[in-house]
C-alpha cells in the first residue's frame, strides 16, 4: 500500500459482512474435507468390502445407501466433524485388517489400518472401545504373528502427533482436557 500512497482499507478488512462470508467458506471447506468427503469414501470402501456377502449390485447399493442417509452418518458428516470421521477412520482400519487377513490383501495395508484407527482415536477418545477390540482381532487373525508390528509402525505418527498436543496444551503427553474440567 505505500507504493500506491494510499492507506489499505481497514473498514473493509473488519466489515462483519466480509468476516461472516469467510467463516462460511471456512466451515464449509471444513466440514467438507474433515466430515462429508471421508464419509463418502467410507461409504464407497464399505461396498467394496461388502462384495462377499451382497454380490447383487444393486442390494449392496440399497443398503450402503440406506446406510448413509437412514442412520446419523449422514448427519454427523454434514454437521459434526470428529465424530463421523473418526468411525469413519475407525471403520476404515477393520476393513483393511480384515481384507488383510481374510482375503489375502497386500500385507502393506497393515500400517495404513493402524494410521486409520490411531487417526481415528487422535479425533475422538472414546473411540478407545473400538481401538481395543480391534486390536484384539488383530492379534487373533494376522498371521505370521510378527506382522502386527506394520499396524504399530503405522499409527506411531498419529500417536506421535496427539501425544505433542498433550504435552503443549495440558503439561503432559498423558493427561487430557478431560482432567481440568
Amino acid at each position: 500500500w505505500k507504493a500506491k500512497g494510499q492507506p489499505p482499507d481497514v473498514r473493509r478488512v473488519r466489515d462483519p459482512r466480509i468476516l461472516h462470508d469467510r467463516l462460511k467458506q471456512a466451515v464449509f471447506w471444513a466440514r467438507l474435507t474433515t466430515a462429508a468427503l471421508p464419509s463418502f469414501l467410507f461409504l464407497l470402501l464399505l461396498s467394496w468390502w461388502l462384495r462377499p456377502w451382497v454380490p447383487e449390485t444393486h442390494l449392496r447399493r440399497v443398503a450402503v445407501v440406506a446406510y448413509g442417509l437412514g442412520t446419523l452418518i449422514f448427519t454427523y458428516s454434514v454437521q459434526l466433524m470428529s465424530h463421523q470421521l473418526a468411525t469413519s477412520l475407525m471403520f476404515s482400519a477393520f476393513i483393511l485388517v480384515n481384507v488383510v487377513a481374510r482375503r489375502g490383501a497386500s500385507v502393506w495395508l497393515l500400517p495404513v489400518a493402524g494410521f486409520l484407527g490411531a487417526s481415528a482415536l487422535a479425533c475422538d477418545y472414546q473411540l478407545i472401545f473400538a481401538a481395543v477390540p480391534l486390536a484384539v482381532y488383530s492379534l487373533w487373525v494376522i498371521r505370521p504373528l510378527w506382522r502386527i508390528v506394520l499396524p504399530l509402525v503405522g499409527a506411531a505418527g498419529p500417536v506421535t502427533v496427539l501425544l505433542w498436543y498433550h504435552y503443549a496444551a495440558f503439561g503432559s503427553g498423558f493427561w487430557t482436557g478431560y482432567e481440568f474440567f
